[in-house]
């Protein structure tokens, strides 16, 4: 019920963006469609996607699978959709996974943690590394209001005194009052532990599960999957021949999947539209510019992924339920 509650708000939120900008002016910014360059943006999506599941095979080789490429795609996918459709921080997909990696490789389910941990790590490593030299130069160069200019710098300061607190915090000298349990020091001080235990199990088990150089490889890889995020959300300007500049647009992709990534909506869906349509008024756009941008930009990175893996994981789970693969309830006749 939560699940269909969520999707109904992420559509109604949708619905009132394109109500707010204006569905005429929006057709109108839609009619400059330029067919060509939207295939190219089409196979840059494909792309990313073949980067990211070529992550997964080479851990997974790592690991001591031995999976052909080719399936390792379609679990992904079917992964993705069920990502796609939970409200999580990229975390929803990760079971249904894990579940069928362990029906189609034999590797154990902690064999396969650590697997999710390093592609976890490797994964969003890149993009944290990426957001502090993006938002210094967005807060020095971009023409946003002084008060977003103010919650930039703020936000850089608090992501670099997080960063250094779960490295350099030691969990034998610092204490948690027992006075206040729920205090919101003894919260934020909680939840910085769990993230160092998160990055010291993910290191630990990248340096069991793979070398220096495969590491260096894979990082370099998620590293080119997320400089082509905003690629695309460039491109999807030139098709509408609106003109933006690279920093800027840089700077809307990442901000909206930072705020997607918290477990709000399905996918992100709402909160990802919503913040880049935020960011272009406050760069003075027209509402309805900024919504056409975003809007051709899903339909390639959410929505038609969203239909293939649709199509895939009914395929995947249903090979599965056929062959007999997922366990039976109590109860039920063979």
């Amino acid at each position: 019920m939560k699940r269909i509650f969520t999707w109904i708000l992420s559509l109604f939120s949708i619905t009132g963006l394109i109500y707010y900008a204006g569905p005429t002016e929006i057709l109108s910014v839609l009619s400059k469609f330029n067919h060509p360059l939207f295939f190219f943006l089409v196979l840059l999506q494909i792309l990313t996607l073949s980067v990211q599941y070529f992550v997964w095979h080479r851990l997974l080789n790592l690991a001591g699978a031995q999976i052909p490429y080719s399936r390792v795609a379609k679990i992904s996918l079917a992964g993705s959709f069920v990502e796609s459709v939970t409200p999580s921080v990229k975390f929803g997909g990760e079971a249904a996974k894990t579940y069928l990696f362990h029906r189609h490789t034999g590797l154990s389910y902690d064999r396969l943690t650590s697997v999710l941990m390093v592609q976890k790590f490797v994964s969003v490593l890149p993009f944290l590394i990426l957001l502090l030299p993006v938002f210094g130069l967005a807060a020095l160069y971009l023409n946003f209001p002084p008060v977003l200019h103010l919650l930039l710098l703020v936000g850089i300061l608090l992501l670099l005194a997080a960063t250094a607190t779960v490295f350099y915090l030691n969990p034998a000298t610092a204490s948690i009052s027992n006075q206040e349990p729920d205090g919101l020091k003894n919260q934020i001080f909680l939840k910085l532990q769990a993230v160092r235990r998160f990055v010291g199990r993910s290191v630990q088990h990248a340096r069991h599960l793979a070398g220096a150089a495969d590491l260096a490889a894979l990082l370099a890889l998620s590293t080119v999957i997320w400089l082509l995020y905003p690629l695309k959300l460039y491109l999807a300007a030139v098709i509408l021949g609106i003109q933006v500049t690279p920093l800027f647009i840089v700077v809307v992709t990442y901000a909206a999947y930072l705020v997607s990534m918290f477990p709000l909506f399905p996918g992100g869906l709402g909160s990802y539209e919503g913040t880049a349509v935020l960011l272009f008024i406050l760069n003075g756009y027209l509402p309805h510019q900024g919504l056409s941008l975003v809007l051709i930009s899903r339909a390639v990175t959410f929505w038609l992924p969203l239909l293939v893996s649709g199509v895939v994981a009914a395929f995947v789970f249903q090979t599965q339920l056929a062959q007999g693969l997922y366990p039976q309830r109590a109860g039920s006749s063979g």
